[in-house]
């Protein structure tokens, strides 16, 4: 797919068996002007309450996911919230679930406990 004449070869990143993260880093397919799209979803709240939406949203190809934006809600705190409760027990769950899909777990827009709190139960990437 060409994106713009500035980018050789634009590419979805996956975890289910196409292109990884390791081979656009090693220059996917020889090539040296690769860009990597990767969909992301900003703070759980559109899960609600429901950890199998994760896969659904996987499945789209999202594989980076916050746990809250700025305001707290069933998986952990935001930053604009009085009370820093961090991650809640869904949280964790969430964390152990998006480690097996592979994702990348965000602790931006979350309070100061949350982020703490995810780099204590991720087992794989996160980013602040």
């Amino acid at each position: 797919m060409r994106i713009s004449g500035n980018v050789g070869v634009a590419v979805l990143v996956s975890t289910d068996g196409g292109i990884s993260f390791d081979d656009v880093s090693a220059g996917y397919a020889g090539l040296t002007r690769v860009r990597a799209v990767t969909f992301d979803v900003e703070g759980a709240f559109s899960l609600g309450e429901q950890l199998e939406a994760v896969d659904a949203y996987a499945a789209l190809g999202v594989r980076w996911m916050s746990f809250a934006y700025n305001r707290a809600n069933a998986f952990a705190s935001g930053c604009h919230d009085e009370r820093d409760g961090g991650l809640t027990a869904l949280g964790r769950r969430l964390c152990e679930r998006l480690d097996a899909l592979g994702a990348i777990k965000c602790g931006s827009h979350c309070s100061y406990l949350t982020p703490l709190d995810v780099f204590a139960n991720a087992a794989k990437a996160w980013i602040l």
